[in-house]
């Protein structure tokens, strides 16, 4: 571009020194000539500078995309990172949940094998007492109509059977309460059991579901 500058300042300056002898119309036409070459040179400039300036942006757009595309890409794998290290510990909680639920269960179940043991057995024992009472109270209302008994003898002998009947009572009340007590364990172990699974199936859900998330 300097050379054509170069080149038109010369034909310029053979122009001028050749005035004399060149004529006014053609002068007209190289002043022209030149107007117009400087036109095309501040053109091309200016396209010059547009395509520079064109490029520089390219270049810092290119640049930012990279950046953030590095970024993002980091903030990703920061992402994923966090979420094994969750599900890390998530399956390890899960696990041992599970483990307190095996430990849990079993502990129910031999609880609840004793407890129906121990019920069996205190049923019988209450069903015997009862027995033994009804027999009390068969022979007391015996007595009652007996009346070649002596009276005295009697009376001893029906104070007697009453103590004994009150305790078989009292007998059939402890025996009861404690039929209730281990019901009432069982219950209790029972519910201890449900809320267990509940936990290590809310757990489980968890863990699913982040599985899911990092398969996507």
């Amino acid at each position: 571009m300097r050379r054509a500058l170069f080149y038109i300042s010369g034909i310029l300056m053979i122009t001028v020194s050749l005035s004399s002898c060149v004529s006014k119309k053609k002068f007209e036409e190289l002043a022209r000539a030149k107007r117009s070459s400087d036109r095309e040179v501040v053109n091309l400039q200016n396209d010059k500078k547009r395509m520079e300036a064109e490029i520089v942006k390219m270049k810092n757009d290119f640049n930012a995309i990279r950046y953030q595309l590095t970024a993002n890409i980091a903030a990703k794998d920061k992402q994923i990172d966090a979420l094994y290290a969750k599900l890390r510990v998530l399956e390890t909680k899960e696990s041992a949940l599970k483990s307190e639920l095996k430990d849990v269960s079993d502990q129910v179940k031999y609880k609840e094998q004793n407890s129906n043991v121990q019920l069996e057995t205190l049923e019988n024992q209450i069903k015997t007492v009862k027995s033994e009472r009804d027999q009390l109270k068969k022979e007391l209302a015996d007595l009652k109509t007996n009346s070649e008994w002596d009276n005295r003898k009697l009376k001893s002998e029906i104070e007697t059977i009453k103590s004994n009947i009150q305790f078989k009572d009292s007998e059939i009340t402890r025996l009861e309460k404690e039929v209730k007590s281990i019901k009432n364990q069982l219950a209790a172990n029972k519910k201890l059991l449900s809320q267990k699974n509940q936990e290590v199936e809310k757990l489980s859900n968890q863990v699913k579901l982040l599985k899911k998330e990092l398969g996507k």
